[in-house]
């Protein structure tokens, strides 16, 4: 077996993978796909590894929420900010089905899985 990066010229290999459906948002300045092959050279695993803008910790305080001033102030701040670091979308996390709704109204996508923070050391 062989571990290496994926180039981008290779990307279409990933057709049939759990990365097919987030390949639309794959790009080579922000990502690197890394895969194993067998001998024949079959992608046995894969794992993309993508530079993302996370937003973390949104708070509106509970005599300001559900009139939505300072939710919209905050999504457009956020879409400025986030264009303005070159990135296509933001990565956010619901507590609340209140929340839930509000990203989905701004076409935000659930995904699968629960996503966790993992230390690569120094």
């Amino acid at each position: 077996m062989t571990a290496r990066e994926l180039p981008p010229a290779e990307w279409s290999r990933l057709a049939g993978t759990p990365l097919a459906r987030v390949a639309d948002s794959l790009r080579p300045d922000c990502c690197r796909v890394l895969v194993v092959e067998d001998a024949g050279g079959r992608i046995v695993g894969q794992w993309a590894l993508i530079m993302v803008v996370h937003g973390e910790g949104v708070w509106i305080d509970p005599a300001h929420q559900k009139r939505g001033a300072v939710a919209r102030k905050l999504w457009t701040l956020a879409g400025d900010v986030v264009r303005s670091l070159r990135a296509s979308h933001l990565f956010t996390a619901a507590e609340s089905s209140d929340v839930a709704a509000l990203i989905e109204r701004h076409q935000g996508v659930k995904l699968p899985g629960a996503h966790y923070m993992l230390p690569v050391g120094e």
